[in-house]
């Protein structure tokens, strides 16, 4: 598991969900009026299903919320490994005691390696997919820019 962002929101021409024929206008000042968003992205690797959420901030908090998710989709005597980036956010505390609770196993990739992390190699493409062409004035917006982005891609 790991969370890409912050999702650069700069409006570019030339690409995005547009018609045929018909660039999306580009504003001649941009206004990033709700500040940064993280989008925690999650991918099965032997299913190779993508799932994410959108949060506001980048930390334990979040992570905690979005475990459970993932773990549940698995039984409890079943082991999960879960692979994260050095990141402080998903080594506190709460989070290793969530994880021996939950029989969860977590893989740490070196610092500085994240093209090791298997989740990376999706990351950009989503953000590109999703987010270029886009004017969005909402963190919702992003988020359902994103998240139809995964649904396209698991498909």
């Amino acid at each position: 598991m790991h969370g890409i962002g912050p999702a650069q929101l700069i409006p570019h021409g030339g690409e995005g969900w547009l018609r045929e024929q018909k660039p999306g206008p580009i504003p001649a000042r941009y206004n990033h009026t709700f500040g940064t968003v993280y989008y925690f992205l999650s991918l099965n690797v032997f299913h190779q299903r993508l799932q994410g959420r959108v949060h506001r901030t980048k930390d334990a908090r979040n992570w905690l919320h979005r475990l459970p998710r993932v773990r549940r989709k698995y039984t409890l005597d079943q082991p999960v490994d879960l692979i994260w980036d050095g990141a402080s956010n998903h080594w506190t505390p709460e989070i290793r005691a969530w994880a021996v609770a939950k029989h969860v196993r977590r893989v740490s990739m070196p610092t500085h390696a994240s093209h090791l992390n298997p989740v990376e190699c999706h990351a950009g493409d989503l953000q590109k997919l999703a987010l270029t062409g886009g004017q969005f004035t909402t963190p919702q917006e992003v988020a359902r820019a994103l998240d139809r982005a995964v649904t396209y891609r698991n498909r």
